[in-house]
């Protein structure tokens, strides 16, 4: 899209005269709204949060999951779990400087039109409506969770907004300018909407939550841009807007459902998963020395059982309480990985003792007893493996 933002609104290539009633229209835009603070503002506040995350560590080029939960990023779990503010959070922050400069290029450019076509305080509140009302729809789209980012929701009410304007106020658009915005609206909502399911990582539910607010504001603040009592009809409007935002993010938030699972417990669980593998490490080390000191013929069997049930045992039971110890919910994404690591866990305890047993008893049966153990270790493993998720996620 791009809007003729000349400061002589007759000025046209080659010299040729603009027609008179887009003149009038351009001009009186100037006068019922002198100067549209409201977007730059609000331009200057995305970008200033995102020098703000970067200077506290964020990539300015594709900024972690973990830090952006952090700053507030919207995220069902943490959301619905009570943490509302990340709806008007979320909506400032933005996943590097690509994501910004879109966003912020797309508010530039529709954004003044439709703040002088509204007036700068009702522009912001649809703005900032729009934004809640985007990011509740990726809640109820998304339960499971989707770190959503972005002022693209409340950038889709801008042009929502802008929508319900040319329609519900048509008679105050001059005919030429009425089809190029219609066309240019249009245009770019199919197209952003398509985009938007091509590419999943696109949160095509804020883009649609906040257009559907955005409209339906902008058709109620929507005022004829010539009429006498312009002022007046925006002090009856205003409050018809704002009741009619409450009801909407109120009948959003009240379709969200409870959160899916146990977002802190699932946190938990990843550091005992963490500290199980660095524990891990340190067992099967000492395993592979204490083998090596008995091939060595440093120690004898029951040396041997003594420093594995010390140094394995031990180990491999503590290891597995403390996984016990997490409880995660049925609808964790992690529920199944977690339910085979405890199992692990166990085999390598029951494994430990088995070996121990049959060094001390010189049981040959309970050694090869082990020895299925083990087997089905590598099965365990192998399958912990094939669930693990993607690098970087």
């Amino acid at each position: 899209m791009a809007w003729p933002w000349r400061k002589d609104p007759s000025a046209r290539p080659g010299g040729a005269v603009a027609d008179p009633g887009v003149v009038r229209f351009w001009a009186l835009l100037h006068v019922i709204t002198p100067r549209p603070w409201a977007t730059p503002a609000l331009i200057a506040a995305n970008g200033l949060v995102f020098v703000a995350l970067v200077a506290a560590g964020a990539s300015p080029i594709s900024p972690d999951a973990e830090i952006m939960l952090r700053w507030g990023a919207n995220f069902a779990p943490l959301t619905a779990a009570g943490e509302w503010w990340r709806l008007g959070a979320a909506a400032f922050l933005h996943h590097g400087i690509v994501h910004l400069a879109f966003n912020m290029w797309v508010l530039w450019d529709v954004g003044r039109l439709t703040e002088r076509l509204l007036g700068s305080g009702p522009y912001l509140f649809l703005y900032l409506a729009a934004g809640f009302s985007g990011n509740i729809a990726s809640v109820l789209w998304h339960p499971q969770g989707a770190v959503s980012v972005g002022a693209s929701g409340a950038v889709f009410g801008v042009i929502g907004a802008l929508f319900g304007f040319l329609v519900t106020e048509r008679r105050s658009v001059p005919g030429p300018v009425l089809a190029h915005l219609r066309r240019s609206v249009l245009f770019f909502l199919v197209y952003a909407v398509s985009i938007g399911f091509l590419y999943p990582a696109i949160d095509n539910a804020a883009h649609l939550g906040g257009l559907g607010c955005g409209f339906v504001l902008g058709a109620i603040l929507a005022r004829p841009l010539e009429a006498p009592d312009r002022p007046r009809r925006l002090v009856l409007r205003f409050p018809a807007a704002v009741l009619a935002a409450a009801a909407l993010l109120g009948f959003l938030g009240w379709m969200v459902p409870p959160p899916a699972y146990d977002f802190a417990m699932e946190q938990r669980m990843r550091k005992e998963v963490a500290r199980f593998a660095e524990e891990e490490a340190t067992v099967l080390e000492s395993w592979k020395r204490i083998a090596d000191q008995r091939k060595a013929g440093a120690l004898s069997d029951a040396g041997m059982a003594d420093r594995l049930e010390a140094e394995a045992v031990g180990p491999w039971e503590a290891a597995r309480k403390r996984l016990e110890s997490v409880h995660l919910s049925e609808g964790s994404p992690s529920r199944e990985r977690f339910a085979l690591l405890l199992r692990y866990a166990e085999l390598r305890r029951d494994t430990a003792r088995l070996i121990v047993e049959a060094l001390r008893e010189q049981d040959r049966a309970k050694m090869r007893q082990a020895e299925v153990l083990q087997e089905e270790i590598e099965t365990v493993r192998k399958r912990l493996e094939s669930l693990a998720p993607p690098k970087g996620s």
